[in-house]
């Protein structure tokens, strides 16, 4: 499992773990012991995709959970399966490890692994570059090699996940800052220095949460060997596109071999009619309601001076949670008997 790899212990003198990583290609096996050091590193830029890809998705159906966390691959089974918003998750998972690559690069630590990453010719007196840029060409190539070891031939799966692993590297690739300050007395920034450095990685969330929904639906041909639209009147896709197999999963009812962990049990809005409410992520099972409280300030005072001094007051409140239609089955078949 990727992030599992953060808690691994790799060094350059200790490469013998790199052998026993469970599931590495032998392509991988030689990034891990030319580069041990990146291995955490891979580890938390895995980890830091499932948390974003999370809180994109903390309202809809699937929340990026599944089933078997601890022992099921990030880039396993889960997205093997080439449709629904998996194609997202391979996207984010790579855009993670390739955004982690490179500000690790940025410290001594790593330097070994990365150098600084060439910067421009000073184009004019005005404009001086400094320091390193954010080694992006070394993560985006690092990530690339890694990620897409895992995938055999030209298949369809194949030349999908290599696409969606591509379109995560160039967001974050394509949010590039050019960072710059200003060295002059009189305000006018006459002079100026500059480097290129990377986005925070919330914005590349929320980039290819964008590219999500204009994501392209592909089928493999067989003469071509690629894969290609299957509406006919949309254009082949670029290195910056999201792309999969199958149309939809059904993220309602939970699947072990697919890693779903269904909606059962899951908290909804009533009065939303967003992916977050009760009519759209309850899956026409039904909807239960719990009783509860919240503790607020209130009847709050402004008192010369200068502060606010507020009650606290109890209100309740209704928490509404999908119901579980499995359980609903199972009872249904006891009242037949």
């Amino acid at each position: 499992m990727l992030t599992r790899l953060s808690s691994q212990v790799f060094s350059t003198e200790r490469t013998n773990n790199c052998n026993n990583m469970v599931g590495f290609t032998k392509e991988q096996i030689e990034l891990c012991k030319k580069y041990p050091l990146l291995m955490n590193v891979i580890g938390k830029g895995a980890h830091k995709a499932l948390v974003e890809c999370q809180e994109q998705f903390s309202f809809h159906k699937w929340n990026c959970s599944h089933t078997d966390q601890k022992k099921r691959m990030l880039l396993g089974k889960l997205t093997s399966q080439g449709g629904g918003k998996l194609h997202f998750f391979r996207a984010i998972t790579s855009a993670g490890v390739t955004d982690e690559i490179i500000r690790a690069c940025n410290m001594d630590k790593y330097s070994d692994a990365c150098q600084c990453e060439h910067v421009p010719n000073n184009i004019n007196e005005k404009l001086k570059w400094y320091g390193c840029n954010d080694n992006i060409k070394f993560g985006t190539m690092f990530a690339h090699r890694f990620l897409d070891a895992k995938e055999k031939g030209a298949d369809a799966s194949g030349l999908m996940n290599k696409q969606n692993n591509l379109a995560g590297q160039m967001a974050v690739k394509q949010l590039t800052l050019l960072i710059c300050i200003c060295h002059c007395v009189s305000g006018a920034c006459s002079m100026k220095t500059c480097r290129h450095s990377i986005s925070p990685f919330n914005q590349v969330g929320n980039f290819l949460q964008k590219k999500y929904h204009s994501a392209i639906h592909t089928y493999f041909d067989q003469n071509k060997n690629e894969l290609v639209p299957v509406n006919h009147g949309v254009s082949e896709h670029t290195k910056y596109d999201l792309v999969y197999l199958e149309t939809s999963l059904n993220y309602c009812i939970k699947n072990n071999h697919k890693g779903i962990l269904g909606v059962a049990g899951r908290q909804c809005n009533k009065a939303s009619y967003g992916p977050d409410g009760c009519d759209s992520m309850w899956c026409g099972m039904g909807f239960h309601t719990k009783k509860g409280y919240v503790e607020s300030n209130c009847n709050c005072k402004f008192h010369w001076c200068c502060s606010v001094k507020c009650e606290r007051c109890i209100s309740n409140v209704n928490y509404f949670y999908c119901r579980d239609q499995t359980k609903n089955q199972k009872k249904k078949r006891k009242n037949k008997e």
